[in-house]
């Protein structure tokens, strides 16, 4: 399973950049996948709440937990000044996870 890591705090369109990277991983690479983008909608959904009434700090806990299932991260072109990003992928690093960035030619 891949998890797709990301900017989103400050990001213009960062949806749309999650959704396509979302889109080309499915088709490149894994059909499995995990992204800040879908977990941050069921939490919201989950919580009943909305995106300004959740801190990033639980955002964050629930990435993480998910990233800790998968065996590869896709780290999206931008994310070197993401703290949450950079969290996810120290983490990745840590546990031995496979690491592709969107800037290098990824294979499955």
């Amino acid at each position: 399973m891949t998890y797709i890591s990301g900017p989103i705090t400050g990001v213009d369109g960062w949806q749309e950049q999650f959704i396509q990277a979302e889109n080309w991983v499915k088709e490149n690479l894994d059909k499995n996948i995990k992204s800040s983008r879908l977990i941050s909608q069921r939490l919201e959904r989950e919580l009943g709440r909305t995106p300004e009434e959740i801190p990033w700090e639980e955002y964050m806990r629930a990435d993480l937990r998910e990233l800790t299932w998968c065996d590869t991260i896709f780290v999206m072109r931008g994310s070197e000044g993401s703290k949450g990003a950079a969290l996810e992928l120290h983490l990745a690093q840590g546990l031995g996870l496979r690491v592709c960035h969107q800037e290098d030619v990824c294979q499955g």
